[in-house]
């Protein structure tokens, strides 16, 4: 598959998976799936997808429902791609992503989807059960989390 088709198509599925959640303070902690791992913490977040680093931002909790918002992006993850050679390994604002997407010639409807999909936050149901967390996304699909 094209590195950069792979790219938007995780980046839409990474963000289904980002639905953390603030107020309800057993959510806090690591949780991990078969792919990945997000670390919750008083309304900020971090996400890892198959052990690298990729994401962090910030999340509420109310009612059941998780908002996230996606604030920086991790460099050493783009860094595994070769469209995204040069990129430093350190924390991406979005305004500095957009940019790092311009120089790496990334389409200007891309790079527009982009921009409009991360800057939009991002809200699922969820539950806690034990050691279990379960996202609900509005299609139907459920994501299990197991605290680490």
């Amino acid at each position: 598959m094209n590195k950069r088709l792979y790219f938007s198509s995780l980046l839409v599925m990474v963000f289904g998976m980002i639905v953390l959640g603030c107020g309800d303070n057993s959510i806090n902690g690591t949780w991990v799936s078969d792919s990945g791992e997000i670390k919750y913490k008083n309304g900020n977040y971090e996400d890892s997808w198959e052990n690298t680093i990729m994401l962090k931002g910030t999340y509420t909790l109310k009612d059941g429902q998780m908002t996230s918002k996606v604030t920086h992006f991790y460099g050493k993850y783009f860094s595994e791609f070769d469209d995204f050679t040069g990129v430093d390994t350190k924390w991406y604002s979005i305004n500095e992503l957009i940019t790092v997407l311009k120089k790496v010639e990334f389409s200007d409807d891309r790079i527009n989807f982009s921009n409009s999909f991360i800057r939009t936050p991002y809200t699922m149901s969820y539950s806690i059960e034990g050691n279990t967390l379960s996202l609900k996304h509005d299609n139907g699909k459920t994501l299990i989390f197991t605290r680490k």
